[in-house]
């Protein structure tokens, strides 16, 4: 039976399993995170490992989640600097792509996991994501993302169309990135250029309807 997801991140032997994979993935990428390994590093039964996590995809995930808590938190303490919309959103996703680049073997490691496709992964990727929406509209609107990271429903949907092409975007980009095409600053600029883009779009639309 797997451990409830809400306890996995404060259960110490979970903890200890992430922590693991994290470094594994680190030091070798995807291929060197292997559940064998992870159990025998963390000082778990391979039986303990298996009851938490379905396959290497979902322990990568759930490390990129761990993470994300730890960010979340810093993301709500300092607020993104900015004056403008575009700024604010520019200043997220320096923040965002610095710490997932920062470590660039996990970072590819939790790409690959996040393209492959398994269907039991499909809610903790949309969860990932749901996030990220709370946080752009957070920083468009210059406000915390807690409120919004919490209730979705406070979200309009033109403010989400926003967020999910400039997240598309940025997970784009992040491909290129992982296949070395081009820098972590580039992934920075096409988030820039998107996000330009769409606001002037959407003052274009606004100024219609006005007339």
């Amino acid at each position: 039976m797997m451990i409830d997801r809400e306890n996995l991140f404060t259960e110490e032997r979970s903890r200890r399993i992430l922590e693991t994979a994290i470094e594994l993935a680190e030091k070798g990428g995807f291929s060197a995170v292997r559940l064998r390994d992870v159990a025998e590093q963390a000082g778990v039964a391979l039986g303990t490992v298996y009851k938490r996590f379905q396959s290497k995809e979902d322990m990568l995930m759930a490390a990129l989640e761990m993470q994300m808590n730890q960010l979340e938190s810093h993301v709500i303490a300092e607020h993104i600097e900015g004056h403008n919309p575009t700024d604010r959103i520019v200043s997220l996703f320096d923040l965002l792509t610095a710490w997932l680049c920062g470590k660039p073997k996990l970072a590819r490691a939790v790409l690959r996991s996040m393209a492959a496709g398994e269907p039991a992964l499909s809610d903790k990727i949309a969860s990932f994501r749901n996030r990220i929406d709370a946080f752009i509209v957070g920083a468009l609107r210059e406000q915390d993302p807690g409120p919004l990271i919490e209730n979705a429903k406070l979200i309009s949907s033109t403010e989400l169309q926003l967020a999910h092409f400039v997240q598309g975007t940025w997970f784009a980009a992040l491909v290129g990135w992982s296949a070395r095409l081009h820098s972590d600053d580039v992934v920075v600029e096409h988030v820039r250029e998107v996000t330009e883009l769409l606001l002037l779009g959407q003052q274009a639309q606004a100024v219609k309807v006005d007339k």
